[in-house]
């Protein structure tokens, strides 16, 4: 139960647009932005480049991802979990259950995410077992009740979190 870190060059990730990476932006971002807080989207993610929450930082995402690759990433968040972001549940020895994200971990004891983005840290002494989970910590139906102009000014927020240079 360590901290293991890895970088995996992942060339099926390219620009939109990779000849200048001034893709066209589509969909009201204001909107966007608005459906991105109502929808609790920006409760698990950030988008000013920190690591500390529940999900990843979104922060480059319009630089790294096309529009339908963040569509797919929010429709089918089992398909692609981001290196670090992967669901661990843990069994106490006193029964209880901890599901989320390992955030920090030493000889005496891990730090864990959970919903909400609060960090749970518990002994290593207490814990009975450990298991990854194969799916994303992200739920699924997250765009249900939205239209097809609400998911295109969503999708427009996202693609606009571009880093500036």
């Amino acid at each position: 139960m360590g901290a293991i870190y890895r970088f995996i060059k992942a060339d099926w990730i390219v620009p939109s647009n990779p000849e200048d990476n001034t893709s066209i932006v589509e969909g009201n971002i204001h909107m966007g932005e608005a459906y991105f807080k109502r929808r609790a989207c920006a409760t698990c993610h950030s988008i000013d480049g920190s690591e500390g929450l529940f999900g990843p930082d979104l922060l480059g995402i319009g630089d790294l991802l096309s529009k339908e690759q963040i569509l797919e990433s929010i429709t089918d968040p089992n398909k692609n979990i981001k290196t670090g972001f992967d669901h661990i549940q843990i069994k106490k020895k006193d029964g209880n259950l901890v599901s989320g994200r390992m955030f920090t971990s030493n000889s005496e004891e891990i730090t864990v995410i959970i919903a909400g983005n609060e960090k749970v840290k518990i002994k290593k002494e207490d814990i009975e077992s450990s298991e990854m989970i194969a799916t994303s910590l992200m739920p699924l139906g997250l765009l249900t009740g939205l239209n097809e102009t609400d998911i295109n000014d969503l999708l427009g927020y996202m693609q606009s979190l571009k880093i500036e240079e």
